[in-house]
């Protein structure tokens, strides 16, 4: 359940998951990557399964017990921050638009100017309809 998730105090390194010879769920543990590399870099860290297990749920426990006492700081506090996040997405979807809009205005002008180009005879039939499926396309 926590693999990828897990890193080591010291080091940061990722940790990996490891079991004992017989398999036992309580046995199970997460021990330093650096550590097996390189052992002067970072001391053995492990932690057992279970006992992240029991922090992780003694945490979730604690946070779930705050925001029931403190429900209204917590809405408050949450419908400002996606009121920020989609405000960010908004800007982000603007600039992605704008950009389009410059970049279709760009294939109008050159998909007017290889009609020209075709029709004054400067640019073949072939090359006008590779160009402008091209531009189509995009």
């Amino acid at each position: 359940m926590f693999s990828g998730l897990v890193f080591c105090v010291d080091c940061g390194s990722k940790m990996n998951y490891g079991s004992t010879n017989n398999y036992k769920p309580q046995q199970a543990f997460f021990d330093c990557s650096l550590h097996w590399k390189d052992k002067e870099k970072c001391n053995t860290h492990y932690i057992r399964e279970s006992v992240l297990e029991r922090l992780v749920l003694h945490h979730i426990q604690r946070v779930t017990e705050y925001i029931l006492h403190h429900r209204d700081y917590f809405v408050s506090a949450m419908g400002q921050q996606m009121w920020l996040e989609s405000t960010e997405k908004i800007q982000i979807s603007r600039k992605k638009l704008e950009r389009n809009q410059k970049r279709i205005a760009e294939l109008k002008r050159l998909f007017i100017k290889i009609y020209e180009d075709n029709a004054a005879g400067r640019l073949s039939d072939e090359r006008f309809d590779m160009m402008s499926q091209s531009y189509e396309a995009e």
